[in-house]
Protein backbone atom coordinates (compact mmCIF):
# COMPACT_ATOMS: atom_id res chain seq x y z
CA UNK A 1 0.00 0.00 0.00
CA UNK A 2 2.89 2.18 0.66
CA UNK A 3 4.30 1.70 -2.75
CA UNK A 4 0.93 2.23 -4.22
CA UNK A 5 0.52 5.44 -2.21
CA UNK A 6 4.04 6.49 -3.17
CA UNK A 7 3.27 5.70 -6.78
CA UNK A 8 0.03 7.69 -6.56
CA UNK A 9 1.91 10.56 -4.94
CA UNK A 10 4.64 10.34 -7.55
CA UNK A 11 2.04 10.19 -10.30
CA UNK A 12 0.17 13.12 -8.78
CA UNK A 13 3.43 15.04 -8.49
CA UNK A 14 4.24 14.23 -12.13
CA UNK A 15 0.76 15.33 -13.22
CA UNK A 16 1.13 18.55 -11.25
CA UNK A 17 4.56 19.16 -12.78
CA UNK A 18 3.21 18.49 -16.29
CA UNK A 19 0.20 20.70 -15.57
CA UNK A 20 2.49 23.45 -14.22
CA UNK A 21 4.76 23.09 -17.27
CA UNK A 22 1.74 23.30 -19.59
CA UNK A 23 0.43 26.36 -17.73
CA UNK A 24 3.89 27.95 -17.89
CA UNK A 25 4.11 27.11 -21.61
CA UNK A 26 0.64 28.63 -22.20
CA UNK A 27 1.64 31.77 -20.27
CA UNK A 28 4.92 31.98 -22.20
CA UNK A 29 3.03 31.52 -25.47
CA UNK A 30 0.55 34.25 -24.47
CA UNK A 31 3.42 36.53 -23.42
CA UNK A 32 5.18 35.88 -26.73
CA UNK A 33 1.94 36.57 -28.63
CA UNK A 34 1.37 39.79 -26.67
CA UNK A 35 4.97 40.88 -27.27
CA UNK A 36 4.61 40.06 -30.96
CA UNK A 37 1.37 42.09 -31.15
CA UNK A 38 3.03 44.97 -29.26
CA UNK A 39 6.07 44.83 -31.57
CA UNK A 40 3.74 44.81 -34.58
CA UNK A 41 1.85 47.86 -33.25
CA UNK A 42 5.17 49.62 -32.56
CA UNK A 43 6.44 48.67 -36.05
CA UNK A 44 3.26 50.06 -37.62
CA UNK A 45 3.51 53.26 -35.55
CA UNK A 46 7.16 53.63 -36.54
CA UNK A 47 6.21 53.08 -40.20
CA UNK A 48 3.50 55.75 -39.91
CA UNK A 49 5.97 58.16 -38.28
CA UNK A 50 8.57 57.45 -40.96
CA UNK A 51 6.00 57.94 -43.71
CA UNK A 52 4.87 61.21 -42.12
CA UNK A 53 8.48 62.40 -41.86
CA UNK A 54 9.15 61.47 -45.49
CA UNK A 55 5.95 63.26 -46.47
CA UNK A 56 7.00 66.40 -44.56
CA UNK A 57 10.50 66.30 -46.06
CA UNK A 58 9.04 65.84 -49.55
CA UNK A 59 6.61 68.72 -48.97
CA UNK A 60 9.42 70.93 -47.67
CA UNK A 61 11.57 70.07 -50.69
CA UNK A 62 8.67 70.70 -53.05
CA UNK A 63 7.96 74.04 -51.37
CA UNK A 64 11.62 75.03 -51.61
CA UNK A 65 11.76 74.02 -55.25
CA UNK A 66 8.57 75.95 -55.98
CA UNK A 67 9.98 78.99 -54.17
CA UNK A 68 13.22 78.74 -56.16
CA UNK A 69 11.30 78.46 -59.42
CA UNK A 70 9.11 81.41 -58.45
CA UNK A 71 12.17 83.49 -57.58
CA UNK A 72 13.85 82.47 -60.83
CA UNK A 73 10.74 83.41 -62.81
CA UNK A 74 10.49 86.75 -61.01
CA UNK A 75 14.18 87.43 -61.64
CA UNK A 76 13.70 86.54 -65.31
CA UNK A 77 10.71 88.87 -65.49
CA UNK A 78 12.69 91.70 -63.87
CA UNK A 79 15.57 91.11 -66.29
CA UNK A 80 13.17 91.19 -69.24
CA UNK A 81 11.58 94.41 -67.95
CA UNK A 82 15.02 95.98 -67.51
CA UNK A 83 15.99 94.87 -71.01
CA UNK A 84 12.78 96.33 -72.43
CA UNK A 85 13.34 99.64 -70.64
CA UNK A 86 16.91 99.78 -71.96
CA UNK A 87 15.70 99.01 -75.49
CA UNK A 88 13.02 101.70 -75.18
CA UNK A 89 15.62 104.20 -73.99
CA UNK A 90 17.97 103.23 -76.81
CA UNK A 91 15.16 103.59 -79.35
CA UNK A 92 14.04 106.89 -77.85
CA UNK A 93 17.44 108.59 -78.31
CA UNK A 94 17.42 108.51 -82.15
CA UNK A 95 13.70 109.31 -82.19
CA UNK A 96 14.30 112.38 -80.02
CA UNK A 97 17.15 113.42 -82.30
CA UNK A 98 14.90 112.97 -85.35
CA UNK A 99 12.15 114.98 -83.68
CA UNK A 100 14.63 117.76 -82.87
CA UNK A 101 15.94 117.71 -86.46
CA UNK A 102 12.38 117.87 -87.79
CA UNK A 103 11.54 120.74 -85.44
CA UNK A 104 14.73 122.56 -86.49
CA UNK A 105 13.85 122.07 -90.17
CA UNK A 106 10.30 123.32 -89.54
CA UNK A 107 11.71 126.40 -87.81
CA UNK A 108 14.17 126.93 -90.64
CA UNK A 109 11.40 126.53 -93.23
CA UNK A 110 9.18 128.96 -91.32
CA UNK A 111 12.06 131.46 -91.23
CA UNK A 112 12.61 131.04 -94.99
CA UNK A 113 8.87 131.48 -95.68
CA UNK A 114 8.82 134.61 -93.53
CA UNK A 115 11.92 135.93 -95.31
CA UNK A 116 10.41 135.12 -98.71
CA UNK A 117 7.13 136.79 -97.71
CA UNK A 118 9.03 139.91 -96.61
CA UNK A 119 11.08 139.91 -99.82
CA UNK A 120 7.87 139.51 -101.88
CA UNK A 121 6.18 142.37 -100.01
CA UNK A 122 9.23 144.56 -100.50
CA UNK A 123 9.31 143.68 -104.18
CA UNK A 124 5.59 144.47 -104.54
CA UNK A 125 6.07 147.72 -102.64
CA UNK A 126 9.01 148.61 -104.87
CA UNK A 127 6.97 147.73 -107.96
CA UNK A 128 4.04 149.81 -106.76
CA UNK A 129 6.39 152.71 -106.00
CA UNK A 130 7.84 152.57 -109.53
CA UNK A 131 4.37 152.42 -111.03
CA UNK A 132 3.39 155.42 -109.01
CA UNK A 133 6.55 157.25 -110.06
CA UNK A 134 5.99 156.32 -113.68
CA UNK A 135 2.38 157.40 -113.46
CA UNK A 136 3.40 160.63 -111.76
CA UNK A 137 6.07 161.28 -114.38
CA UNK A 138 3.61 160.47 -117.13
CA UNK A 139 1.10 163.07 -115.90
CA UNK A 140 3.55 165.95 -115.99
Amino acid sequence: ARTEAEADTALETKRKQVHDKQAAAREAKQRDAQQARRREVERKQAAVRDAEQRKQVAKKNADQLAAQRTQAAEAEHRAEQTELREAEKAAAVPAKAQLKDAADKQDEAADKRAHADRAEKLAEAEKAKRRNETAANGQR
